[in-house]
């Protein structure tokens, strides 16, 4: 079973019925139901508030606990931007609860079961930009690094019971906080791949699919951003 959070997400919605194909998959979404055309019979959605521990504990428990093979796609994120000085402790700490601590508290959740089966698979994702670090995203960027040193020993941890853990590294793609830009804020961006052409979500679905069917791949961070430079 695929479990990917982040389903109403602009990428989320992209890649669920090509990954409904590979196997049942429930896309967690929060308060926003995601509306997508014939969708496969292998996909379900679950409202959830990943924030919330006992929430996601009754979930795994009474939707993923019997599940002989798990896969967890966590593509759900925020991301708000504003000067670390203007920045309240509290947002920050919000942007971390989402960022960071809900993908962790879901991998320490179902790594007991992956490691019963001993199979399991572990996909993040972060972004190339973000990561680098830029004025106003010390939220964003301090929580994306701390989500690839998890997956690095996660990676590290548990590779000998089969789980393995990657990181998927975002560009620009036409979805999200992209579409919300202004179009000279748009085209600066573009500007910075060289291909000048903005990310195919094809390739993102490829690159999961392959840590997926790989039982050899941990611990690697992929960029798919069309080399894209700062």
């Amino acid at each position: 079973m695929i479990i990917l959070t982040g389903a109403s997400s602009g990428i989320g919605k992209k890649i669920i019925k090509p990954l409904s194909d590979l196997d049942n998959i429930i896309g967690i979404y929060y308060k926003n139901k995601p509306r997508i055309k014939s969708l496969s019979k292998n996909c379900k959605f679950y409202e959830l508030d990943l924030t919330n521990s006992e929430e996601t504990s009754n979930f795994i428990n009474s939707k993923v606990k019997k599940e002989k093979k798990l896969i967890i796609i966590n593509l759900a994120s925020i991301k708000k931007d504003s000067l670390l000085l203007n920045q309240d402790i509290n947002d920050i700490k919000k942007s971390f609860e989402l960022n960071f601590f809900a993908p962790l508290r879901l991998s320490k959740l179902v790594l007991p079961i992956m490691i019963r089966r001993n199979w399991g698979r572990f996909i993040f994702f972060s972004s190339t930009d973000g990561e680098k670090g830029d004025i106003g995203t010390a939220s964003y960027t301090s929580s994306k690094l701390a989500v690839s040193g998890i997956s690095k020993i996660i990676s590290m941890e548990y590779g000998g019971f089969n789980i393995t853990s990657n990181l998927i590294k975002l560009g620009i793609f036409n979805a999200g906080m992209y579409k919300k830009l202004s179009k000279l804020k748009q085209k600066e961006l573009i500007n910075l791949i060289p291909s000048k052409k903005l990310g195919n979500f094809q390739n993102i679905f490829s690159t999961i699919k392959l840590f997926i069917e790989s039982d050899s791949i941990n611990g690697a961070e992929v960029n798919i951003d069309g080399g894209m430079r700062r």
